[in-house]
């Protein structure tokens, strides 16, 4: 999530063994195998905001699925 007006430059999302990068934008979720090398460009503010809020913010969950146990019907 990014508050707007943006005050600062960076916050993609790369994936640097495929080259494939995701821009920043405000309420976009990404879903990826976790075994996917990734990174975040760095953040620079080019105005101090007066207020708090403004920024980058991530909000992380892992899903796994994994082998299904002995016996099981489903």
């Amino acid at each position: 999530m990014v508050r707007e007006p943006r005050l600062f430059t960076g916050g993609d999302f790369d994936f640097p063994e495929s080259g494939y990068e995701v821009k920043l934008k405000n309420n976009r979720a990404v879903f990826f195998p976790c075994c996917y090398l990734h990174r975040v460009s760095p953040v620079k503010f080019h105005t101090q905001p007066k207020e708090t809020g403004y920024g980058r913010y991530t909000i992380t969950h892992f899903y796994f699925s994994g082998p299904k146990p002995v016996g099981s019907k489903t």
